[in-house]
């Protein structure tokens, strides 16, 4: 019973460490889409700014 135990702890241990790995994937793809969107407005800014 005492080995069940300890698998099923393994078990839920590893999903979670799956979830946290992913959940931070996701949240640095997250970052990285707004801070390449961010670039990208500020080159068009650029690009379209004319001289006065």
């Amino acid at each position: 019973m005492a080995n069940q135990n300890a698998h099923t702890l393994l078990t839920v241990a590893e999903d979670a460490s799956r979830r946290h790995a992913f959940g931070v994937a996701v949240a640095l793809s997250i970052l990285s889409a707004e801070e390449a969107a961010k670039s990208l407005g500020l080159a068009t800014r650029a690009l379209s700014h004319q001289p006065d």
